[in-house]
């Protein structure tokens, strides 16, 4: 039993060198004279092709649908944010006018309406002081430094002498 082994190995061992070294062109040219002995294998190659691009259309067919479902679901949340949206201008409008800011005036807030006679005009009259002269200074330059025209410029060129 063990001789057995042993010796078919060296045989089977013989056949597969035999067939690992065939060239490429003899495998070509056996797979050409078996074509064109045996119909069924023509056949069955023509059958695997459609079968291959039966395959490939029913994939780019499902892929199709698939996006259109997408496109369809879409547009319909496009046309409901776009009715929101409408909703909510004409809300804005609403709550924007006159009439019902003039309503939560009077009614929550207690307000009244003014007429022309209740109105109160404030003139508020402001005196003028005259600048302090600083010590060292005449009063017109005194007067001068204490202007907001001469502070702007004293700006200008305190940015200027910083760039």
């Amino acid at each position: 039993m063990i001789g057995e082994n042993v010796a078919a190995r060296p045989a089977a061992r013989a056949r597969e060198k035999r067939r690992a070294f065939r060239p490429i062109a003899a495998t070509r040219a056996r797979l050409g004279t078996l074509l064109e002995a045996s119909v069924l294998a023509r056949m069955m190659i023509v059958m695997a092709c459609i079968a291959t691009a039966g395959l490939l259309y029913l994939a780019q067919a499902s892929r199709v649908s698939v996006l259109e479902f997408n496109i369809a679901y879409l547009e319909q949340q496009h046309l409901q944010l776009s009715i929101d949206n409408e909703n909510l201008v004409a809300q804005l409008a609403t709550l924007q006018g006159t009439n019902r800011i003039d309503q939560i005036a009077t009614t929550q807030l207690h307000m009244i309406n003014a007429a022309g006679s209740a109105s109160v005009w404030v003139h508020p009259v402001i005196p003028r002081f005259a600048a302090a002269p600083a010590a060292g200074l005449g009063e017109a330059r005194a007067v001068r430094a204490s202007q907001p025209l001469t502070w702007m410029e004293q700006a200008v060129r305190a940015i200027e002498a910083s760039l």
